[in-house]
Order: C-alpha cells, then structure tokens, then sequence
C-alpha cells in the first residue's frame, strides 16, 4: 500500500512539474508580439501554426503601393518601422480544454485614417493633374510628397482590442492562425484593413 502510495505521489508530481513547465497561453501570446514586433520568424515558427506572421507583407498587400516605387520604398523604411512599435497590454486569459484565447489591447498609429486621407487628396489632385496634361511622373511625385505628409503627421492613438485564439498541441500552446483580414491583423496594421474595406465599399457603389 505504502508502495502503491508513493508511485501516485510521484506520478503526480511528475505531471505537477511537466505542466507548470510549459508556456502558457499569455506568456505564449506576449512571445508572440515580442516576435512579431522583431520580426523574428524563427521565434514565430515555434509557436504559430502556420510558421510565421509578416506585417511587412500584410500592410504591404492592403497598401498596395506596387505601382508607386518610391512611395513603397517609403513605406518599407518608415512606415512598417512605425508600425512595428506598438504598444500592448494582456487583459484576460481564458482556457477551456485545448482551446484558449488571449485578449490583448493593441495601441499604434492611425494609418487607416492617414491612408483613407491620403486617397482622398490624391485622387482629387491627380485627376486635375490628368486634365492638365501633367506627366505620370508629376502625379506620383505628388502622389509621394502627400503620403509622406500624412504618415509624418500620424499619432500613436489607435487603439484596438483584439482576442488571439490558441491551441494546446502535444501539450504546447500555439497561436492559431491569424487571417488576413482579421481584428489582429487590421490592428496591427493600424486600422488599414478596415479602411482598405471600406475604400472598396466606396468604390463599388
């Protein structure tokens, strides 16, 4: 009996210690903003499940700034740099079986705001530009110079809410993958998924 009793105690502990051993959902999620925000992919790769998470490539693809090279070039060295310093806070911790989720408070600058703000003003001037017989050059120089006015003018004073979703995997959390046009995503980016969104909207109609 004696013998018996030691086993399950040492089994117990044994479990006890393998548990408080691995990560947990918050310690996870807050490795994971500390990777997204170095861009460190081999740190991504071990606790996101679909490897990594780029915010060069999702601001990138809702920017859409392939056609204008000096603006992307601009939005490459300034823009994602601004981006990339977030700020965040953990809230809350929920865990039910091998499902968890993470609320996280997300402040960044507004460039949802400066890039609607700058489709506005481009477009208008752009097409006075056109009946002006100006060269493609001029209207993106313009296009350039605006741009450049409203990121230098953006402020740290988006802020965002958002709930990461995990996953225990053989006894290890993991982020969940993360869509492209998710709450995470549109607050890391800075509000531009949702203005790219209704951008489209407005264009549609």
């Amino acid at each position: 009996m004696k013998k018996l009793l030691s086993m399950l105690l040492i089994s117990i502990l044994v479990f006890s210690l393998s548990a408080c051993g691995a990560p947990s959902p918050t310690e996870v999620t807050t490795a994971f903003l500390d990777a997204v925000k170095a861009q460190n992919t081999e740190a991504m790769a071990e606790i996101y499940k679909e490897g990594s998470w780029s915010l060069s490539e999702e601001a990138g693809e809702e920017a859409d700034l392939e056609d204008l090279d000096e603006m992307n070039q601009y939005f490459q060295e300034t823009v994602l740099p601004k981006l990339l310093d977030f700020d965040y806070e953990i809230l809350e911790e929920k865990i039910d079986g091998d499902k968890a989720t993470v609320d996280v408070k997300i402040t960044t600058y507004d460039l949802g705001n400066a890039f609607t703000t700058f489709i506005g003003e481009y477009l208008t001037q752009a097409f006075a530009l056109a009946f002006s017989d100006a060269s493609d050059e001029a209207i993106e120089q313009m296009g350039t110079r605006i741009f450049k006015e409203k990121v230098d003018a953006m402020e740290k004073t988006l802020i965002k809410t958002i709930t990461i979703p995990l996953s225990n995997v053989d006894g290890e959390w993991v982020i969940d993958e993360l869509d492209d046009e998710s709450p995470f995503t549109n607050a890391l980016t800075g509000g531009l998924v949702e203005a790219a969104k209704a951008l489209d909207d407005a264009f549609d109609e």
